[in-house]
């Protein structure tokens, strides 16, 4: 068996990219895009290879039911919508599990510590002057757009990485750009896709264009692709198999050459044709109805000038192993509109008392009634709910409770008929529950419950007069916007920082107490602002108009 090298999709574009180096050094606008077409195989293959793992670990587990259902609704939802994003983000959410939700298997944990680890540059190959930095292109992206403050930071991992040159993809699909700025990208794009690749330092020290002679990977990086029928490793290493006796694809991957390897089921995420080319699923049209036949399914590779896209039968049985278990357990935490977002047409509204008494409703039935409260965004209702749940301090009442408890809450204050006593506990009420949310064990979750916080704290720091929250409130948006690099993470973000940039905002919330016009005044503020965030979370622009989601390849 040879010695494992890049993943297949990946070498392959890479050495399309080599390829095209060498017979057009100046192709400067080809050659930042195939550079893009690195970074993208390399997501989808890290991504496909992860999620086959977890299926195969977590298939059949009822201690896993729920992380599973996740699971597959992600790559549901990813397939549909055919998105380096949606891949970007299965990577966040699952390629960075706690130890004590993650597999015993070292691939995944070897994912896991190349996705959170930062890279650090070494421009003089000298094992001493190792240093973390900035983004590469981040002066040259600076020059093109504004650019989030998220990726100004010389602490970004790998996975803030991969969200900012996918953020960068999608910028310069839409934006002119002259040749000297491609020039200019292309050097910086090509040092972070290379420092996304391999460990090895040779390489920094050469000019833009040179021939890139790597051969060292990183960890999760290096495996083959096999069937029945033959094996392939690096762009061109193929030799026969033995072991594999039915149709289907396996991953093949070891962390070091003298331990064991690994394998695990590949298909149908990836595709090996008759002649070894290896192709990668990407798109999965017709998944939002009911399932009553096999589906096309469209295959990428990124590297292809000659039939880069083709479509192979997936068979709806397979499909149908994908969707979401019906039978959830009762405690399932729901992740999707977690923040709570809706578009508001009033500043102030009534709240409308709950039809059922929930002192006469079991834990598990005011769990679901609260829920089910917050997400069609009554939130007096499933304050009312929750609070219940809280008395009874149940199994129900979990973190991912106190932060949608905490979520309504603080909105209840924001935009309801209360006395500014009552704005102000409840206010502090929420803060606190989104506090103890923010200590849960999964990134997501803690990062939405900071993002929460966030909001309770700059809206109480305006009704006090109070500096101190409002830096407090932007920390945790800073927190939150550099862990789970959410684009409405980082618009609030933007949001604070431009306030506090505001000379009437700094008066505002330096000014101590406010009298009753200041306070009426600025009632009507703070719902602005917040049916804004909102208007904006459920719309493809943020607060100052930029496009939130533009189209990915």
């Amino acid at each position: 068996m040879a010695q494992y090298r890049l993943w297949t999709p990946v070498a392959n574009a890479f050495d399309a990219y080599r390829r095209r180096l060498i017979s057009e050094p100046t192709a400067f606008y080809e050659h930042t895009w195939r550079l893009i077409h690195i970074q993208e195989s390399l997501v989808v293959t890290l991504g496909s290879a992860l999620v086959t793992r977890l299926l195969h670990f977590w298939e059949g587990e009822p201690s896993s039911v729920d992380d599973l259902n996740k699971l597959r609704k992600m790559v549901i939802d990813c397939l549909s919508r055919g998105s380096i994003g949606g891949w970007i983000d299965i990577l966040s959410r699952f390629g960075r599990l706690n130890s004590d939700k993650q597999p015993l298997c070292p691939f995944v944990a070897s994912v896991k510590e190349y996705l959170e680890e930062i890279p650090t540059t070494n421009l003089n190959n000298s094992a001493k002057k190792k240093q973390r930095a900035l983004l590469a292109f981040l002066p040259t992206w600076q020059s093109i757009a504004p650019v989030s403050s998220t990726y100004e930071d010389d602490e970004l991992s790998r996975l803030g990485r991969f969200y900012a040159i996918n953020s960068l993809r999608n910028k310069i699909a839409h934006v002119p750009i002259s040749g000297d700025t491609f020039r200019k990208l292309h050097a910086g794009l090509r040092r972070e896709v290379l420092l996304l690749l391999t460990p090895s330092t040779e390489w920094q020290a050469e000019p833009p264009t040179a021939n890139p002679m790597i051969t060292k990977w990183h960890p999760p990086l290096r495996g083959q692709i096999a069937n029945k029928r033959s094996y392939v490793t690096g762009s061109g290493e193929y030799g026969q198999v033995v072991g594999i006796s039915d149709d289907k694809t396996y991953w093949e991957w070891q962390k070091t050459s003298n331990e064991t390897s690994e394998r695990w089921l590949a298909s149908p995420f990836v595709y090996i044709d008759n002649d070894i080319k290896i192709s990668l699923l990407f798109r999965l049209e017709g998944l939002s109805g009911e399932i009553n036949e096999d589906i096309d399914g469209e295959y990428h590779r990124f590297a292809a000038e000659v039939e880069p896209v083709r479509e192979e039968l997936i068979s709806q049985a397979i499909i149908k192993s994908w969707m979401p278990a019906e039978n959830l357990s009762s405690t399932i935490e729901p992740l999707d509109n977690a923040n709570g977002s809706e578009v508001i047409t009033e500043t102030v509204e009534v709240a409308e008392e709950p039809q059922i008494n929930p002192a006469e409703l079991e834990p598990y039935q005011l769990r679901s009634k609260a829920e089910e409260a917050y997400k069609r965004r009554n939130y007096p209702q499933a304050v009312i709910f929750f609070d219940q749940l809280e008395k009874l301090s149940e199994q129900q009442y979990t973190d991912v409770a106190r932060l949608h408890h905490g979520a309504a809450l603080w909105r209840k204050a924001n935009r309801y008929l209360l006395t500014k006593e009552e704005k102000i506990k409840e206010f502090e009420r929420a803060i606190d529950l989104l506090e103890v949310a923010s200590q849960h064990r999964d990134i997501l979750y803690a990062d939405e419950a900071r993002y929460e916080r966030s909001k309770a704290l700059y809206h109480l720091s305006l009704i006090r007069g109070d500096r101190k929250l409002f830096e407090q409130a932007l920390k945790d948006a800073e927190m939150a916007a550099k862990s789970s690099y959410k684009t409405d993470h980082n618009s609030w973000v933007q949001f604070l920082l431009k306030k506090r940039d505001e000379e009437g905002i700094e008066s505002t919330i330096s000014g101590g107490n406010l009298n009753q016009n200041a306070w009426d005044v600025l009632e009507a503020i703070t719902g602005t602002i917040d049916a804004a965030s909102d208007w904006s979370s459920q719309h493809d622009y943020d607060l100052y108009g930029t496009p939130k989601h533009q189209p990915d390849s």
